[in-house]
């Protein structure tokens, strides 16, 4: 099954055309497999997403772009995380520890820094440790992230009273 759609901009017109096809394999919701016509509005809805990407456009080179960024984000995997490349999720608990064991001059330059900049100020520094020491900060932000996990899911339960 696949579904075709040609993308144009309200005002800038014609953009591009993107098919999405499934090749083999059902799909399920809830564990009911679904009929070839709930797939196919799910895929044309799935669509809209490239659409969405250039709506706010203030010039035809401008949605075109958007329009091939997300179609290109979609195609390589990348989507729904920030582009570049991808860090693991204890990466945050990383960068809180090295921020919390700043010198007085470190911190100062951290707090100097642009605040668009400081995530990769931290991790220079982070890298910058010998292996020793960057080892067991990393497996120490590892077990921090594991026990964030754990004391999320310790707050989901189901309780009538």
């Amino acid at each position: 099954m696949q579904v075709t759609r040609t993308f144009s901009h309200r005002e800038f017109g014609h953009l591009g055309e993107a098919t999405l096809a499934v090749e083999k394999g059902k799909w399920m919701l809830d564990g009911q497999a679904l009929p070839d016509a709930s797939v196919e509005y799910l895929m044309g809805f799935a669509l809209q997403s490239l659409q969405d990407a250039y709506a706010g456009a203030k010039s035809k080179e401008a949605a075109g772009a958007a329009f091939d960024t997300k179609r290109k984000r979609l195609i390589e995997g990348v989507i729904g995380r920030p582009s570049g490349q991808t860090e693991e999720p204890h990466v945050r608990f990383i960068r809180q520890m090295v921020r919390n064991a700043l010198s007085p001059d470190n911190k100062a330059r951290y707090e100097s820094t642009d605040a668009k900049e400081r995530n990769k100020f931290l991790m220079g520094l982070f890298t910058g440790l010998p292996n020793a020491k960057r080892d067991r900060l990393d497996a120490q932000a590892r077990t921090a992230y594991e026990a964030s996990l754990a004391a999320k899911a310790a707050t989901k339960f189901e309780l009538t009273i």
